[in-house]
Formats: structure tokens, C-alpha cells, sequence
């Protein structure tokens, strides 16, 4: 009877094995990876002069490269591959997202939210992989070459995620007496800024203000919504309920400070909120602050958070505030297929590049000094992330390794 129950054992243990996920199943053992680092958000550019050092570009359809970043296969854009040749100056371009933080989550327990997917806890650089198969279905951009403005009706908003996220501590979450924190990586462990309220023995600021005078909020559409989000997590537990107190402020149409929260909680708790408002209640002038505040039950005690970051996520208008670099969210526009953007105050130089980054499109722009005119169709992802981007700051890739 021992055999056959061996036999069985051994048959579901390979069988699990079999299942388990290790994370690089995109990685195929025919195909040669070049790898190169990548440490801050943007458009980047590999040329054809860089290329041919790794690649005879003489047997290479170019619609065959693929990039992974994070295990992911990327969007690219291949310029000139039409005629499935890699001529002298053809390049790929691909937008990087930066967040390298979020590969963390791997380390975390039991987590329902990456407490700071904005900051790395180990190391900010991630790399990407370039490669080339037989597949001419791989996930390259296509070009869209409609500039006809006119044709379209014209957009006066786009959706902004505005991301606060700065950081000057590590909080280890002490759970424990003497000063003892947890083996694991919990829900409320991460890099932020840390906020005191105390007695001023302690080194470290009282609130966190953001400024919200340059936000360009886009309030003429009675339907839009404003959504602000933060993370954090308290430090120190004194075994007692109720140790720690935090208020958030927001400014209201009128430039006014006016208090949304105003929460009580245990030591290292950690705190995931987001709040909604309409963009005709939320001001154009004034700040955000978070800030702690004494509890009413230890008025005297130290109270110490981290906050992990602060996100708004708003209608933004058509003024990009003099900026070579943009992110953008549009939406979807039902029974027309398209819309038409006319960008103001854009750092433009002489050529302006635009990605949809959710539906792999390389849109055509028209630049006219500092406007920038676009004709953005929709896909099939609604709310399409989009970056726009002045060429010539676009970050060139000249070194790849085996």
C-alpha cells in the first residue's frame, strides 16, 4: 500500500510545483535579453546607432523587438518600421512609469495596499529588458496621423493625479515593548515624512502643507469629481487605546482651511483614506495639511506618524503651466470616436510627442509656440493614461548589457 501512496504524493507535489508562479514566466530561454537601468519616470529613446552595437540590424524586422519592464511587456514605438527595417535613424521610444516601489509588495504580509508604492524601500533603479522573437504581434504602438482639429469636437479638461510623496524617515512600525517591531513587513511599514506634535524635545516638522495655488482645477463641469487620498501610519504604541491623533485640512472654494478629518487611533495603526469632493467646493488657492494634533486622552505624550504620501486626483484645464512633461487621464468620448485637444502653455521646443499609454497609440501633434493641438481618438481602455512630452526631453539609452 506504501507504493501506491508514495506514488500519489509524489504525483500532487510535482503537480504543485508544476503551478507555482515564480515571476519570470515572460522570460524565454531561446530568446537573448539586453538589459539597461532605469531609475526616473519617462520617454526614452534607443537609437538605431546603439542598437546596431548589440543587434546585426541587417537581419532584424524591427517588429519583432519586445521590452519588459517589471516582467511586464511594455508598449513600444517603433519609428520606421513600416518597411520592417531598421534603418539609420530609427530608434524605439516606450514610456517608463517610475513607481519603483511597487515591486516591494512582494516582501509585504498580509497587505491589502502598498503603504508607499512611490518610494523603494531597497533600491530606486529597476531594469528593462530588451529582446527580439518571431512574433509580429507584439505590443507595439500604433500611428495615429489625424491632425484635423476641426473635424472634432474640442475637450477643455483632462483628469491629473498630483502625487505628494516626500520622505525623510523609516517607519519600522514598533509594535512591541522595548522598542520591538515586528519580523515581518507589515501594512503599516514604509519611507515617508514624519509629523510631530510634541512638547519640542523631538527633531521634526508639525504638518505637512501642500500648496494647492498652481493646481489649474477645472471646475465648469457640475458632473466631476475630486478624489484626495493619503497614507500613513502612526510610531510607538503606549499599550493603550487611542494614543494618536491626525486632521486633515482642505481648502474650499473660498481659499479657506477647513477640516475633513479629525481621527483618534492606536500606535502604528495604519491609515488609507480618500475623500471626494466636487471641483466647485475645492479652492484653486490655499493648502493641504495633514497634521497631528495632541489626543485628548495624553495631551503631554509624543505623537509621531509617518505620512507615506498624499495623491489628488482632479479636472485639470488645458494650462500646462509651462511644463515640457505632462501625465494625463482622458476619457472616453461616447458618439464621437474622438477629441480634440488644443494644450496651452506647454514647454513645446519645436516637436511635441504623445503616447496613449493604455491602448499603445503614438499620436501626431501640431506644435504652434507654446499650444499644442492633438486629435486623441478612443480605445478600448476608457480613461486612457497619456503622456505628452517635448522631444528633445526624452532620455536617450546608449548602453545595453547581455
Amino acid at each position: 500500500m506504501r507504493t501506491p501512496r508514495l506514488i500519489l504524493i509524489l504525483s500532487l507535489l510535482s503537480l504543485a510545483l508544476h503551478a507555482q508562479k515564480y515571476g519570470n514566466e515572460w522570460i524565454r530561454h531561446t530568446q537573448q535579453y539586453f538589459k539597461f537601468p532605469l531609475s526616473k519616470e519617462g520617454v526614452y529613446k534607443i537609437d538605431s546607432t546603439t542598437l546596431s552595437n548589440y543587434f546585426n540590424l541587417s537581419t532584424v524586422n524591427p517588429k519583432n523587438f519586445q521590452l519588459f519592464i517589471k516582467g511586464k511587456e511594455q508598449w513600444l514605438y517603433v519609428k520606421g518600421e513600416a518597411d520592417n527595417k531598421m534603418n539609420t535613424g530609427d530608434y524605439l521610444e516606450f514610456f517608463y512609469e517610475g513607481r519603483p516601489g511597487d515591486v516591494d509588495s512582494l516582501i509585504y504580509h498580509k497587505i491589502t495596499y502598498l503603504p508607499n508604492p512611490y518610494k523603494a524601500l531597497f533600491n530606486d533603479t529597476l531594469y528593462g529588458y530588451l529582446t527580439l522573437n518571431n512574433s509580429f504581434a507584439n505590443r507595439h504602438c500604433v500611428l495615429e496621423t489625424d491632425t484635423n482639429s476641426a473635424a472634432w469636437p474640442a475637450a477643455n479638461y483632462f483628469y491629473y493625479e498630483k502625487v505628494w510623496s516626500p520622505y525623510n524617515y523609516y517607519n519600522r512600525a514598533v509594535e512591541f515593548p522595548e522598542n520591538g517591531a515586528n519580523s515581518v513587513y507589515t501594512q503599516n511599514e514604509g519611507i515617508g515624512r514624519v509629523i510631530i506634535d510634541n512638547d519640542g524635545t523631538l527633531p521634526g516638522i508639525d504638518s505637512l502643507v501642500y500648496p494647492c495655488s498652481s493646481l489649474n482645477i477645472f471646475n465648469a463641469n457640475t458632473n466631476n469629481k475630486i478624489y484626495l487620498t493619503y497614507s500613513s501610519a502612526g510610531e510607538y504604541r503606549l499599550n493603550i487605546s487611542f494614543d494618536h491623533r491626525l486632521q486633515l485640512f482642505y481648502p474650499d472654494a473660498s481659499g479657506n482651511q477647513t477640516m475633513i478629518q479629525d481621527t483618534t487611533f492606536s500606535g502604528p495603526t495604519p491609515l488609507h483614506q480618500t475623500f471626494t469632493f466636487s471641483p466647485q467646493s475645492f479652492g484653486n488657492a490655499g493648502n493641504i495639511i495633514i497634521r497631528p494634533s495632541p489626543s485628548s486622552l495624553f495631551p503631554s505624550y509624543a505623537n509621531i506618524h509617518t505620512v507615506f504620501y498624499t495623491k489628488l486626483n482632479y479636472p485639470h484645464t488645458l494650462n500646462l503651466s509651462g511644463k515640457a512633461y505632462y501625465t494625463l487621464n482622458v476619457a472616453n468620448q461616447s458618439g464621437t470616436g474622438k477629441y480634440f485637444y488644443n494644450f496651452s502653455n506647454f514647454n513645446a521646443g519645436s516637436n511635441v510627442e504623445l503616447f496613449d499609454l493604455s491602448n499603445g497609440k503614438y499620436i501626431q501633434t501640431v506644435v504652434n509656440g507654446n499650444f499644442v493641438r492633438a486629435v486623441i481618438p478612443d480605445g478600448p481602455i476608457d480613461n486612457k493614461r497619456c503622456v505628452l512630452v517635448r522631444s528633445d526631453s526624452v532620455r536617450t539609452i546608449t548602453n545595453l548589457k547581455p
